[in-house]
């Protein structure tokens, strides 16, 4: 299992900070925060793309926070863009 993260913590009148860049997630990694060319190790140490039939995405906050997985393309291989604003998240 391989798991990629990031946490935000409210300050305290409520208020999240932004995550990445302080965007959502767009396919122009130019505007928005991504890691691109992600690769894992198997159990036989060789390097593979990710299976995109066994990822799994999570985001506790849609209204401030956002992950897209954007799955395998030549140019990027296995990529996915991630952050937002911020703001009053309700977590």
């Amino acid at each position: 299992m391989v798991r990629f993260g990031g946490n935000t913590f409210p300050s305290p009148d409520g208020f999240s900070p932004p995550m990445g860049n302080g965007y959502f997630p767009s396919h122009d990694f130019y505007k928005s925060s991504h890691f691109s060319k992600v690769k894992v190790k198997n159990s036989n140490y060789e390097t593979i793309d990710f299976e995109k039939q066994r990822t799994r995405r999570y985001a506790d906050s849609y209204q401030c926070y956002r992950l897209t997985y954007w799955g395998y393309n030549q140019h990027n291989r296995v990529s996915f863009s991630y952050g937002g604003p911020g703001g009053q998240c309700g977590t």
